[in-house]
């Protein structure tokens, strides 16, 4: 049987120039390529690089749209979902973003491939004055998320590259209480710009712990980045895990997420990226994964019955006054998206075109939300405003333009005495009330802030 090789198209010329050395490599260039092709960014270079790689060997490229990640998850399942266990496999993650590589690794996880190995060509030359412009907001990676402690601090892991611009979005959407850089080892200076003396909203980044690591090891980094991340993961606490430096990164954190499976693997997607960043093609580096010795369940995402919310009426004793229980009072208790019309835009946000085809996705994801917006609640109801802020921040980066969640979030600002933000929120909630855009309740909350301010 013939190997697989995975790869991604880009513009950058490595895609092809890596895609010719593998191929030729090979025995009588014996493969069979599944390209994930993608034309969102640099469309007329990253076409010419798909043309020159055909002629090395000819496909037909399998279109992702890179801002739609339910789309890219279910081509990858439908792509992957008769691979035989058996079955080598080579993954090209040279160009290919990283929550493709992540994706592409789970389900082959899943499979119990027993002989997948992983390649990366270092470019030649980087060109170093930009990599990304105008990021995203940060976005948890579907079933590779872990589960939220509620309550639990966060910390945030992440392996460092040249682009600053998208740790500072990092830290400022989750607001971590520590923050460890892991550094591979040639980049130390250059990262060091983006540590202790840059601000991002005239708040400091304050670095708890950095070490390096080499990306370029037999394993990619990873016995190091364990070694010194090991001992967060025993503390109850929330690890996210972002890789932004050398593509082998990637895998590394992968490992280290299927070893600490509620720990949350997360990326943020860019609108620009630099069409200069990188020239040519030097080294080939190679790691064996062999996913069949230590396939780990995903924790069951379904809403339990010892999930179930609070009773309104049950405050903590320290939520005196009739003005704080009326205000939780208007809180909705459960994130309940069916029957209502804002299901439809959240999820045309969230997954787009996959609503009505994809069933699966749509009912765990659906529940998570709720469960996760139910522990917001509680925190909310026991007087624990700082922790369910920190919960319903993370739901909003995930459901962003959700009245229902945008409101609970102005209320628990407004009860943490940051009136400036609960207006803010309750604006924002308004804004996108598609039920009702003159709310009276969201209204009297406005007005209520306005007197306060």
């Amino acid at each position: 049987m013939k190997p697989l090789l995975i790869t991604a198209s880009s513009w950058e010329d490595r895609f092809d120039l890596g895609f010719k050395r593998i191929v030729e490599n090979l025995p009588n260039r014996d493969v069979e390529p599944l390209v994930f092709t993608f034309v969102d960014h640099h469309p007329k270079e990253t076409l010419a690089h798909i043309q020159n790689a055909k002629s090395t060997l000819n496909f037909i490229g399998v279109e992702i749209p890179y801002e739609e990640p339910a789309r890219m998850w279910n081509t990858v399942k439908d792509k992957l979902h008769e691979l035989s266990a058996d079955r080598k496999v080579l993954i090209d993650i040279s160009t290919m973003p990283r929550h493709l590589i992540w994706i592409i690794l789970r389900f082959l996880e899943e499979r119990k491939s027993e002989n997948v190995e992983c390649v990366y060509h270092s470019p030649e030359e980087y060109k170093n004055d930009w990599v990304t412009k105008n990021p995203g907001p940060p976005r948890i990676v579907y079933k590779l998320g872990g589960e939220l402690e509620i309550g639990a601090k966060t910390v945030l892991l992440v392996l460092t590259g040249y682009d600053k611009q998208r740790i500072y979005n990092l830290y400022n959407s989750f607001e971590p209480d520590e923050v460890i850089f892991g550094v591979h080892q040639n980049d130390t200076e250059h990262c060091a710009r983006a540590i202790d003396k840059d601000t991002i909203d005239s708040k400091v980044i304050t670095v708890d712990k950095q070490f390096e690591y080499n990306a370029f090891d037999e394993d990619f980094g990873f016995n190091k980045i364990y070694e010194e991340t090991r001992g967060y993961f025993s503390t109850g606490k929330n690890v996210l895990l972002a890789s932004l430096g050398p593509k082998p990164s990637a895998i590394s954190l992968y490992r280290l997420n299927r070893k600490h499976v509620n720990s949350a693997l997360i990326y943020v997607p860019s609108k620009d990226y630099n069409l200069e960043y990188s020239q040519g093609i030097r080294d080939q580096h190679k790691l064996v994964l062999p996913f069949s010795s230590h396939l780990v369940n995903l924790p069951d995402e379904n809403v339990s019955e010892s999930d179930a919310v609070p009773d309104i009426g049950n405050f903590d004793e320290s939520l005196t006054g009739e003005t704080t229980k009326k205000k939780i009072a208007r809180v909705p208790m459960k994130l309940d998206f069916a029957g209502h019309k804002e299901f439809k835009k959240v999820w045309e946000l969230r997954i787009r075109g996959t609503v009505d085809n994809d069933r699966e996705i749509k009912k765990e994801t659906e529940d998570n939300a709720a469960k996760r917006y139910s522990a917001g609640f509680e925190l909310l109801c026991t007087g624990k405003q700082e922790k369910a802020i920190t919960i319903l921040k993370l739901l909003d980066q995930d459901y962003p333009n959700c009245a229902l969640i945008l409101y609970t979030l102005g209320t628990a600002y407004d009860l943490n005495g940051d009136r400036e933000k609960a207006k803010k929120y309750f604006e924002k909630a308004l804004e996108n009330d598609l039920e009702n855009s003159e709310n009276p309740v969201i209204l009297d909350s406005i007005n209520s802030m306005d007197d306060m301010l």
